[in-house]
C-alpha cells in the first residue's frame, strides 16, 4: 500500500486495525525501555504479552514486523540474563546458608571438645558435683550432634531442587531468544536502512547469547547433573506466524 492509499485507509477509518497494530509494537518497546531501566522481568514478560497482539496478517508494513520481532527478541534476552542473575543469587544464598549451618556444627564440635576436657580436668580435681554436670551437658551436646541431619545430602538435594527450578525457564528463553534471532535474520522485504540496523543489532545479538550460553556454562558445572549448556537453538525456521512469543 502507498503512502497516498494508507492516507486515505486513515482518513476514512479503515485503518483501525493498523493503526491498534502500530500502537501495540510503540507499547511495547516503550516497556522494553522501561524494563532495561528497572531490571524488572515484570516489564519484559508485559512486552511479549501485548506483543501477542501483534499477527502478522495484519502488520502494517515488513518495517513493523522487523520491530516486533526485534522487541521479543530483546526481551527474551533479557530474560534469559535475569533468569540466570536469579539463579546466581539463588546458588549464592545456598551456598551461604549451608556454610553457615557448617560454621554451627564446627562450633558445635568444638564446644564438645572443651566439656570433654572440663570433664576430665574436674575429675581429676576431685569437684565431682561439678564434673557431673559438665558430664550433663556434654551428654546434651553430643545427642544434639547425632541428631543432626545429613548436612550433604540436605545439600545436595537443595541443589537439585534450585536447578530443576532454574534451568527451564533459563532454557526456554535462551531458546526462543535463538529461534527469534534466526527469524529475524531471515526477514526480507525490509528498506536499506532497517536491514543495516537489524544486521547491526543481530551481530550484537550474537554476542549477547555468546555471553549467557558462556555464563551458563560457568554456573551448570557447579551442578553435576546439569547440562553443559542450554539446547541449541534450530538453525533457521520460520518466523512466528502470529506472535513472537513461545
Amino acid at each position: 500500500m502507498g503512502w497516498f492509499s494508507e492516507a486515505l485507509a486513515v482518513l476514512f477509518g479503515l485503518d483501525s486495525e493498523q493503526r491498534e497494530w502500530r500502537e501495540v509494537v510503540a507499547s511495547a518497546e516503550r516497556y522494553l525501555q522501561w524494563g532495561a531501566q528497572s531490571r524488572s522481568a515484570g516489564d519484559f514478560e508485559h512486552v511479549l504479552d501485548i506483543l501477542g497482539r501483534c499477527p502478522d496478517q495484519s502488520a502494517p508494513t515488513v518495517h513493523f514486523l522487523y520491530r516486533r520481532d526485534r522487541a521479543a527478541l530483546e526481551a527474551h534476552l533479557w530474560l534469559t540474563r535475569l533468569a540466570l542473575d536469579n539463579f546466581v543469587d539463588q546458588a549464592d544464598k545456598a551456598a551461604s546458608h549451608f556454610e553457615a549451618m557448617e560454621e554451627g556444627r564446627r562450633s558445635l564440635a568444638a564446644q564438645i571438645e572443651t566439656a570433654r576436657v572440663n570433664v576430665a580436668r574436674l575429675e581429676a580435681e576431685g569437684s565431682l558435683i561439678s564434673a557431673r554436670e559438665e558430664r550433663r551437658r556434654l551428654e546434651e551436646m553430643e545427642r544434639e550432634a547425632r541428631d543432626l541431619p545429613d548436612l550433604n545430602r540436605d545439600k545436595r538435594g537443595r541443589r537439585a531442587a534450585l536447578f530443576e527450578s532454574c534451568a527451564p525457564q533459563i532454557a526456554e528463553h535462551r531458546e526462543t531468544a535463538g529461534r527469534l534471532l534466526a527469524a529475524l535474520r531471515a526477514l526480507t522485504g525490509l528498506i536499506a536502512e532497517d536491514q543495516q540496523a537489524r544486521d547491526r543489532l543481530c551481530a550484537q545479538f550474537d554476542k549477547a547469547l555468546a555471553a549467557a550460553d558462556a555464563d551458563w556454562k560457568a554456573l551448570a558445572a557447579q551442578f553435576p547433573a546439569a547440562p553443559a549448556a542450554p539446547p541449541a537453538a534450530p538453525g533457521a525456521p520460520a518466523r512466528p506466524p502470529s506472535a513472537p512469543r513461545r
